[in-house]
């Protein structure tokens, strides 16, 4: 083609559309395609020489860009030959038309389309080589035509420049894209000002959430980079303000950078001494840990042969100086556990570390090399050996199942005596909690999970990428076997994805126990169409799915993390965390990660409300993945704090006695002084400053059934007990006092929640705490009878707190199957549950009706009780049992109170009560002549008790007259606007007011029955028609007053039970059987049914009147 003789080389824009193409507008973009292809056609434009003249050539190379722009926007392809030519036609630009690259805003020129080309790729990938040449074409805009930059160009060249920055963490890249986002937004501000049509300005408020965005996640780097605190206050506020209207494909990493961004917050607070709680905080100076060298020498010392038989050769002295120390072999991973056994004195011992564990099953074991021979050990133990083994020096340890032979009962019996030296002299007392895999709940193992075929198909079609991790846990079956083993609907998937590993299942955001338990949420079973029913199910499957395609996408913490998962997780040092959380975390370690760093934070003192964790009203980001993230986490704490290590009776001593407990969870180490920290602050602030934070993905606060009543419902069993013994301990030891406990400390710490396989163990295992000396010394005999072993136990309790009240409110409380009828009636049953039995041990110290008597009881040597009692009366009637359920609505409360008001010869209709003298009585009797506080009284302190007056017996006719009153039920349209009508304000009043005395009624009535006795005095006693072995009131028994117990207490009389008039349990012949041992005169014998109210003589009144007397009987 000769020089300037090419057709194109006179070609300008005004031969195209005048206009300027919308690219967003499909119909007007397919006709300029159409339009263009057509004349590049009719050009010749198909190949050919590029002409040397610059205009031709930059013609030549500009309408080569066209054409492959067009084909690019037709079909997707040739978008590297379209920026190929575009970026060539850029380097041929000739000087006579520089001046018009940049049209105004209703022209387009080259230099527009060359920037549209480039967004255009932009967005179709945002790949760092994309942002790199939109960054180029922006800034080449800016340089040429500066009056021509739009707020489009400043946004997108503050977004591409953060991808590049990403790639390569150049402080430089970094200070760029945070400049470019902030030239955006305050560009936008001046915009904004004069605009009084917000649809003007539509394109640039969608572009404002993702700059916004982007902007926090930069500051938050910046922070990571200077430490400049309020970069990360800042980041939080942004990302917070963007997270509701940023697109949704960008959420996940916004999420993600606010979670790292509120975990540093976190910290921040402590690192920043910024104030967290105006509440009083303990002093926990002399709990802090001090570096000391290693328990063990670098090489071990050994006087054993290991040819020799494992016990015969390593005997004890007779006198229990010595105990056997374990050698734990140095190894790695891979390495077989090896080790030795050594006879050392308990007085001049090396320094060695206890293990407190739970044996797990014997069945399952796993072989270590002990004395150079294999022996077999539980694979929990097994577990334990390889985590707590150093790489580079042998380990002392002392582990009752390999240091005591525990085939010598005598040998047992002695080790035993020692364990409170054992315990309190160890360096370390290692707190094996278990390996995680092995716990089923954070097992990967096939669930066998039945699923219907139909519903197996659905699951493909909804998850194609991740069903074939779905498969291998279903057990898949057709309509005949589905049906005899699921009465699920075939259809539903909420029980299928319950049910799958830990790490793949959906968690929702407010727990139920069937959840807890790994099974589908409980369903509402109202009556709905069966229209509305499908429709439900429907819903609640596809929200489901939503949540498990988010967990399942987030299953990694870091996906693109390049830092491995350390060995060890020390959550002792809080210099590594950051650490631990960047590492590649598996779907199961992250949640258990998440665990531990709540109790640091909890720990440290931290708001409820300035953790990852939560939102305060309007704070809404925690959604989504990050949500699901940290409900996995709480979720995980809450399996890690109801392990069954928890409620194994010996390791309340264990722990108690240790001086430097520290806790194992697979790969995850936590000083034992922070839980008892994060217990105390989380309590604290649970209850008073924190009640109204509203966790993730919730819109209810603490009240309601969400994480934080569970973790306070775990933390309360049986950590708080033992965490709150070794604390008192500790400053008894820092002030130099006795640290021995009284049995009935011990007996009352939710002991009655712990385990053993032997059930003497849970008398035995208190001995390290108690006094061992005294005539109520309890010896640790393995031939003594589980009968005679929770007697001594519960009369040594007895002796020591001279009150009896409480005791006797326990002892006849539930019974295990094994020992219901062959314990005393006063004993304590130690294997049975503790079912709550009213208000007794509450109400009591608010009476005394047997003045000025100490309690003086002993027990004889036929397992009787010698007591010094007082008879006052005789039961003549009583009512139906109570009810043993904690919630009871309003119609059931009715239901009671006719009962109980027939057994007191009164008119159920209490409609129009007047409150005589008999009513008033009536009402005491049922209350138990206290109130309980306005939060359950199943919780309630004995000191927040108060006896009842008149002004609340004035309250209960309103009370009746409202509870029967049909307009208590209010027209709902009332709760659709603002609460502005007086009337219905008055009305919440008295919601509020009546319902929170119901709740005190009911609670006051559980468990219990009404009677009448022989004077025609009203009382109420033990009683419930729900639990079997639960004792209950009967007409015959009678009401003594009984030296030590502040309430009279009902008796019945033993010639009563074998004639058959009354009966203990279910069987009369096998309590009666029992009654041949007794040694004393039948008339004096008595079996305890339990702690009562009776009105009128519950201050001493009885004991004023004449012929009063006491004497001395035996409860058997």
């Amino acid at each position: 083609m000769a020089d300037g003789g090419s057709p194109c080389q006179n070609y300008n824009d005004s031969d195209d559309d005048s206009s300027q193409v919308d690219y967003h507008n499909e119909e007007q973009l397919g006709h300029r395609i159409a339009s263009m292809q057509q004349r590049l056609a009719m050009r010749g434009l198909i190949g050919g020489d590029i002409p040397e003249e610059p205009v031709a050539r930059f013609n030549y190379l500009d309408l080569h860009a066209r054409l492959y722009t067009a084909r690019f926007l037709g079909d997707g392809s040739c978008l590297d030959e379209a920026l190929s030519y575009s970026n060539q036609a850029k380097a041929q630009i000739p000087s006579q038309i520089e001046d018009s690259l940049f049209r105004e805003p209703d022209d387009e020129g080259f230099g527009d389309r060359y920037v549209f080309l480039r967004v255009y790729a932009w967005h179709k990938d945002k790949n760092p080589q994309n942002a790199r040449r939109l960054v180029d074409a922006i800034e080449w805009k800016f340089e040429i035509a500066p009056g021509s930059r739009t707020l489009q160009d400043i946004g997108l060249l503050g977004l591409s420049k953060a991808v590049i920055y990403r790639q390569t963490k150049n402080a430089e890249d970094l200070a760029g894209a945070i400049q470019s986002c902030q030239d955006f937004l305050g560009a936008l501000q001046d915009v904004l000002e004069p605009v009084s049509d917000p649809q003007d300005l539509a394109e640039e408020r969608e572009l404002y959430a993702s700059v916004l965005s982007c902007l926090s996640q930069l500051l938050y780097h910046e922070f990571r980079s200077s430490g400049k605190y309020g970069l990360l206050e800042l980041s939080i506020k942004m990302g917070n303000d963007a997270y509701i209207e940023v697109p949704h494909a960008e959420r996940p990493d916004l999420a993600m950078s606010l979670t790292q961004a509120f975990i540093a917050y976190s910290f921040y607070h402590k690192i920043w001494d910024i104030p967290r709680s105006k509440q009083r905080v303990l002093d926990w100076s002399f709990l802090d840990e001090k570096e000391e060298p290693s328990t063990v020498a670098d090489t071990p010392t050994l006087h054993l042969d290991p040819a020799n038989a494992l016990y015969d050769e390593i005997s004890l002295a007779s006198d229990n100086s010595q105990i056997r120390l374990l050698q734990l072999k140095a190894g790695v991973v891979d390495d077989p556990v090896t080790c030795f056994l050594e006879v050392v004195n308990l007085e001049d011992c090396p320094e060695y570390d206890a293990l407190s564990y739970v044996w797990g099953d014997p069945g399952v074991t796993d072989s270590i090399t002990l004395h150079g021979k294999q022996h077999d050990v539980t694979i929990n133990l097994y577990d334990a050996l390889k985590r707590l083994r150093k790489s580079d020096k042998h380990r002392r340890l002392w582990i009752d199942a390999l240091c005591i032979n525990q085939g010598d009962t005598k040998e047992k019996e002695g080790q035993i005596g020692l364990m409170d030296k054992i315990y309190s002299r160890a360096k370390e007392v290692c707190m094996w909690l278990g390996e995680p895999t092995r716990t089923r709940v954070f097992s990967d193992g096939p669930r066998d999970i039945p699923c219907h075929v139909a519903a197996a198909e659905m699951l493909e079609k909804a998850f194609p990428s991740v069903y074939p991790q779905i498969r291998p846990h279903l057990s898949i079956l057709k309509d005949g076997e589905f049906e005899l083993i699921s009465s699920a609907d075939p259809l539903e998937l909420t029980p299928i994805l319950y049910r799958l590993p830990f790490s793949m299942r959906p968690i929702p955001s407010a727990p139920d126990d069937s959840m807890l338990s790994g099974s589908a949420p409980a369903r509402d079973n109202r009556n709905f169409s069966d229209e509305t029913a499908a429709l439900l199910r429907v819903t609640a499957n596809m929200n489901l799915c939503m949540d498990f395609e988010e967990v399942v996408k987030r299953n990694a913490w870091h996906r693109d993390t390049k830092k491995e998962i350390p060995a060890y997780f020390n959550w002792g040092n809080e210099s590594r965390f950051p650490w631990y959380l960047e590492s590649k975390l598996s779907g199961v370690d992250w949640p258990i990660c998440g665990a531990f760093l709540l109790v640091n934070l909890l720990a440290m003192d931290i708001h409820f409300h300035d953790m990852p964790f939560f939102g305060t009203k309007g704070f809404s980001c925690m959604s989504g993945a990050t949500a699901q993230a940290w409900n996995k986490s709480c979720y995980a704490l809450y399996q890690i704090l109801t392990l069954k290590y928890w409620s194994r009776a010996w390791i309340l001593q264990e722990i108690v006695l240790a001086q430097t407990p520290r806790l194992y969870f697979g790969k995850h180490i936590l000083p034992y002084h922070r839980l008892i920290r994060a217990l105390i602050n989380f309590d604290r602030h649970y209850k008073t400053c924190c009640k109204d934070v509203t966790p993730a993905g919730q819109t209810s606060a603490c009240e309601t059934q969400n994480w934080w009543m569970k973790l306070h419902n775990a933390f309360s069993n049986c950590i708080q007990s033992t965490s709150e013994m070794w604390f008192e301990r500790k400053v008894k030891e820092s002030r130099g006092e006795d640290t021995s406990l009284q049995v009935t400390d011990v007996m009352m710490s939710n002991f009655k929640k712990r385990e053993a396989t032997e059930p003497r163990d849970l008398v035995f295992s208190m001995f390290g705490l108690i006094k061992k000396n005294g005539p109520d010394a309890i010896p640790v005999d393995y031939s003594m009878s589980i009968e005679q072993a929770f007697a001594r136990v519960t009369a040594r309790a007895l002796g020591e707190s001279k009150h009896y009240h409480t005791f006797f409110s326990f002892a006849g409380y539930g019974r295990s199957d094994e020992l219901k009828y062959k314990l005393p009636s006063w004993c304590i049953d130690m294997t049975a549950p503790l079912e709550w039995s009213g208000p007794f041990t509450e109400i009591s110290p608010r009476f005394d009706a047997f003045p000025d008597i100490s309690g003086d009881a002993q027990m004889e040597k036929d397992l009787c009780l010698s007591i010094t009692s007082a008879k006052v009366d005789i039961v003549t009637r009583v009512s139906s049992a109570g009810q043993c359920c904690a919630h009871s609505d309003w119609d059931d409360t009715i239901h009671n109170i006719h009962q109980w008001r027939e057994c007191a010869s009164l008119p159920k209709d209490t409609r129009n009560i007047t409150l005589t003298d008999t009513e008033a009585n009536f009402w005491t009797t049922i209350l138990g002549g206290c109130l309980s506080p306005s939060t359950s009284a199943l919780h309630a302190d004995p000191s927040s008790y108060e006896r009842i007056t008149n002004s609340d017996l004035d309250l209960i006719p309103h009370w009746q007259a409202w509870l029967h009153d049909p307009s208590r039920n209010p027209d709902l349209s009332m709760f659709e606007t603002e609460y502005t009508n007086a009337v219905d304000v008055g009305w919440l009043s008295k919601v509020e007011e009546f319902s929170r005395f119901n709740r005190r009624l009911h609670y006051a009535m559980m468990n219990k029955r009404f009677f009448v006795t022989e004077k025609g005095i009203y009382g109420a006693g033990a009683g419930s028609e729900d639990l079997e072995h639960f004792t209950r009131v009967e007409e015959g028994d009678e009401v003594h007053l009984v030296a030590g117990c502040h309430v009279p207490v009902v008796l019945r009389p033993v010639g009563r039970i074998k004639s058959g008039g009354a009966k203990y349990g279910n069987d009369p012949a096998g309590f009666s059987a029992d009654l041949k041992t007794c040694a004393h005169d039948e008339a004096l014998v008595y079996q305890l049914v339990g702690p009562c109210y009776v009105n009128g003589i519950m201050d001493g009144e009885a004991a004023k009147e004449d012929g009063f007397s006491s004497r001395r009987i035996y409860l058997r």
